[in-house]
């Protein structure tokens, strides 16, 4: 299984970044932050199954904001609480990179808030966050500062 995370920084005009990590790459689980929505990313004629295997939400009045793509299996959206499009949570069913297991695996995109607080507490308060919607269940959460980092 192949993991990446990527603060695309908006992405240019060339909207290309998904599409490499994904073919170029043969990543699994993308976790996107600074992106626009997943279908402008990748096109709905080549990616059909689009819909139901990223989740997307914008950060409050930007344009951009966090996203989740699968390339297999079922992704249902979680919110996090104070941190809309900051973080973007999915759960995830049926992919091929998971185990047998029952329960949906919970994956979380983080990009710490640019708030009056330093970064250390945003991102103490977005964890505690995810991890009371967590509530003991397996979750993969990666931040920015992971940026294009990729486990094999």
């Amino acid at each position: 299984m192949k993991i990446a995370t990527y603060n695309i920084l908006k992405g240019g005009s060339h909207r290309v970044h998904w599409t490499k990590m994904i073919e170029d790459q043969g990543v699994d689980l993308l976790l996107i932050q600074e992106s626009y929505p997943h279908d402008e990313h990748l096109p709905p004629l080549l990616y059909p199954e689009l819909r139901q295997r990223s989740v997307w939400e914008m950060v409050e009045k930007n344009r951009w904001g966090s996203a989740i793509y699968s390339g297999s299996g079922t992704l249902k959206q979680i919110s996090v609480p104070g941190f809309a499009g900051w973080v973007v949570g999915a759960e995830i069913c049926g992919a091929s990179w998971q185990s047998s297991q029952k329960d949906a695996t919970m994956v979380f995109s983080i990009h710490a808030p640019s708030r009056a607080e330093s970064y250390s507490k945003q991102v103490s308060k977005l964890l505690d966050e995810i991890g009371r919607i967590g509530d003991g269940r397996e979750i993969i959460a990666l931040s920015e500062r992971l940026t294009r980092f990729i486990i094999p």
